[in-house]
């Protein structure tokens, strides 16, 4: 879902212009918007206080300026390609860097299997998820107790479920995962996924990879722009390696 926003450029509260619908749902899906009626999926016009409020967490957390209003910047950090998890603020806990799940759940041993569930695109590129998913996990190998195995003969009862799915058709949400317990990863079939881009609209597997399993493994997303746990994928980059504060939230969830 490519969202088309430049014409609700400085629109404030108590406007009604069309195209607010698609705000308030985007911020809905992410965790910011609360509709006056529970369990909504019919979105209206009008710019309300809920909105307002909602845009001004979406700033604050994306480190924009906080104006309550759909400025450039914020339109630019909308349509910016990014894990489709919600930002929501678990309680008792500050919007500053890393952050758990709601209840922290964890592993509760250090070597855990993965499988891929078939897909068209899997088929398609079994190699190459093979070899992007073993660097992935690789990754927080390096930093932390933990060792994953890949299990293709475990299927479904893996501890981490890999496959691709619609999600929103191309661009915007990429990818989502689940929190221990459930191991679910999802990537969205409808991208340009390669796992060496060379231009804006292909997204780097790689990348996206290791963000998603740092859910499976219990982190929420951050704050900080540099941690692999920060929400957005500028199109065309490429980001790989942990940030500190990434390598602190495990090791503060897991006690290592």
């Amino acid at each position: 879902m490519l969202l088309k926003l430049e014409s609700l450029e400085e629109a404030q509260k108590g406007d009604i212009v069309r195209g607010i619908d698609k705000v308030k749902q985007f911020l809905d899906t992410l965790g910011y918007y609360n509709p006056p009626h529970e369990n909504t999926t019919v979105f209206d016009d009008k710019f309300d206080e809920g909105l307002e409020s909602a845009l001004e967490t979406f700033q604050g957390f994306h480190n924009l300026k906080v104006t309550g209003k759909v400025d450039p910047d914020t339109i630019k950090a909308m349509q910016t390609p990014r894990c489709g998890f919600p930002d929501t603020i678990p309680r008792n806990q500050s919007m500053s860097n890393y952050k758990f799940f709601d209840g922290k759940p964890r592993w509760n041993r250090p070597q855990l299997s993965y499988s891929f569930i078939p897909s068209a695109y899997y088929r398609a590129n079994l190699q190459v998820m093979r070899n992007v998913m073993a660097q992935a996990f690789r990754t927080w190998e390096v930093v932390s107790p933990f060792r994953f195995i890949e299990a293709p003969q475990q299927g479904n009862r893996a501890d981490i479920k890999i496959t691709f799915a619609p999600i929103d058709g191309f661009g915007n949400f990429l990818a989502y995962a689940y929190a221990p317990g459930d191991g679910r990863l999802f990537f969205d079939e409808a991208e340009h996924w390669t796992a060496n881009p060379t231009s804006r609209d292909q997204m780097d597997l790689q990348s996206v990879a290791v963000h998603e399993v740092g859910h499976n493994m219990g982190l929420d997303h951050s704050q900080d722009p540099n941690g692999i746990m920060y929400p957005q994928y500028p199109p065309g980059s490429i980001k790989r390696n942990l940030g500190q504060d990434d390598v602190r939230g495990l090791r503060a969830l897991y006690n290592y």
